[in-house]
């Protein structure tokens, strides 16, 4: 993820990554990790304010689906 993800507020980088886990699992990945431009690790923030340091699963993310 870049600077520019990071500069985003916690709302919209919520919907963000919620979007690319549930698309990439519907391609058939079973988890997806994020990491910095550097390649390091990076935690992302779950719909419920928590922060995600590990891999992210469609469970994760499966509230922000009506």
């Amino acid at each position: 993820l870049s600077q520019d993800f990071t500069a985003l507020p916690a709302t919209e980088q919520v919907l963000l990554l919620g979007q690319v886990v549930l698309s990439l699992a519907g391609a058939g990945a079973s988890a997806v990790a994020f990491v910095d431009e550097s390649g390091a690790p990076l935690a992302v923030p779950l719909p419920d304010g928590r922060l995600l340091d590990r891999p992210a699963t469609v469970s994760d993310y499966v509230s922000l689906v009506a």
